[in-house]
């Protein structure tokens, strides 16, 4: 896809335990220039231990490039950041 000027991204792989067990291979997609997206509040534990824990994985082998913040399930009129966000916020900037 690289040739093509296309560049894949995996989205939410912290929350898919499939590729969990396969970091080995997505350290290898991301070396050919994949990027991983995750969700704010997995930072947060709110989709699980599991995911949170996972998310924390990736953010210490500096392969997250995209945090999503899953604004979409909320009315689109507020203001107010997505929940998760600021969490997400404050330990990325760690």
């Amino acid at each position: 896809m690289d040739h093509r000027g296309i560049t894949p991204v995996v989205t939410h792989p912290e929350r898919n335990a499939l590729l969990m067990t396969r970091i080995p291979e997505m350290v290898e997609w991301v070396r050919f220039g994949c990027l991983l997206q995750v969700t704010a509040q997995s930072f947060t534990g709110r989709f699980g231990k599991s995911a949170q824990a996972h998310c924390a994985t990736l953010m210490e082998m500096n392969m997250v490039h995209f945090v999503a913040s899953e604004r979409a399930r909320y009315r689109m009129a507020s203001a107010r950041p997505a929940p998760g966000t600021q969490t997400c916020d404050r330990r990325i900037r760690r």
